[in-house]
């Protein structure tokens, strides 16, 4: 009986992670499709990118399982990350990738923030004067809870800090129950902006 339990446990534990390396893979594929739409990558570059995505996206994975993920080192292998792919690039790609990402900047400010903008001013009328309360005590305290910029802190510093919004955050979580049907229609309207 005690070896069964221990085999399921593996058994579960295996799918676990089989599910979230599909999970990772598909993501990767998914970001190599949308690089070499914009920018043309050879097979090679597409070996090369593919390994560098899968390395990091464990990496995060991994730090996030362990709940001491700090931003900071999330995005610290999100710079690595951009810089390793910018090796592998040519100057014209690099050019490219550049002027596709200033496009993108362009059309979020001229379409997607007005739109965002529009909704959001809808929707806070549709918010009570309780929840409005709550909604900025809460943009508040998440403002009060962030550390210095630049401040090192400890793995247990950062595990706190963590709980901390977690905790915060929960106060939302009546506003949203309440206005889901809501929000989701804004979802939804702004899928065609956001996929453009």
């Amino acid at each position: 009986m005690k070896n069964l339990k221990i085999t399921l446990v593996i058994v579960l534990f295996c799918q676990a992670v089989f599910a979230q390396n599909l999970e990772v893979e598909d993501k990767v594929s998914k970001r190599i499709a949308m690089m070499d739409d914009k920018i043309a990558l050879t097979e090679d570059q597409k070996s090369i990118i593919q390994e560098i995505l899968s390395s990091n996206a464990t990496k995060i994975a991994t730090l996030r399982s362990t709940s001491a993920a700090s931003k900071e080192e999330i995005m610290a292998i999100r710079k690595a990350e951009r810089e390793s792919i910018k090796q592998v690039l040519t100057e014209d790609q690099l050019s490219k990738l550049k002027a596709k990402r200033e496009d993108y900047k362009a059309y979020y400010k001229e379409n997607v923030k007005p739109e965002l903008t529009k909704h959001r001013a809808a929707f806070n009328q549709k918010l009570s004067a309780n929840e409005k309360q709550t909604i900025e005590q809460t943009r508040k305290q998440l403002r009060d809870l962030k550390p210095s910029k630049g401040a090192k802190l400890a793995d247990d510093e950062k595990k706190e800090l963590k709980s901390n919004r977690m905790a915060i955050k929960k106060q939302l979580d009546p506003i949203i129950a309440n206005h889901k049907a809501e929000l989701e229609n804004i979802k939804a309207k702004l899928k065609p902006t956001l996929d453009a």
